[in-house]
Order: C-alpha cells, then structure tokens, then sequence
C-alpha cells in the first residue's frame, strides 16, 4: 500500500516496510524478492545514492546466503 501511495512523501514509511519483511520469518524466496524490489524502489524513487548503496551491498548478501543454501544438482 505505502509503494502505491505518492512515493516522494512516503519513501521512509515504504522503506519500514521493506525491513519488516526482511526480518519476519518469511521464506528466504521471499525475502530475496523483498530485498529485490528494495533495491529497485531506491533506484526509482529513493532520494539517497547512500541508501541505494546501503541496499544493494545487503541485497548481495541476501543473494549469496541464498545460492549457497541451494542443493548442487546430484548428477553433476
């Protein structure tokens, strides 16, 4: 709700929600498309290339904790 509202005026509140999501017990698939779509907001919307910066790095590492939890194929 707060993405869809004016953006300019709300970008804390959706920002709150973006880190709700990221710390509930959501599964990591999820978690990886709310960090996605954090990193896409910032760069639409977001008036900080610090905050964009901020997200991305995490963003990474969201990533690279989720493709080294997945299981290698077992015939190679």
């Amino acid at each position: 709700m707060e993405f869809g509202a004016d953006v300019g005026q709300n970008e804390g509140n959706t920002m709150s929600c973006f880190e709700r999501a990221l710390r509930s017990p959501l599964p990591d698939e999820a978690k990886l498309l709310f960090s996605q779509r954090r990193v896409e907001f910032l760069e639409d919307f977001g008036s900080s290339i610090h905050s964009l910066l901020k997200a991305y790095e995490e963003h990474q590492k969201i990533l690279k904790a989720h493709a080294a939890r997945k299981r290698a194929p077992e015939n190679g």
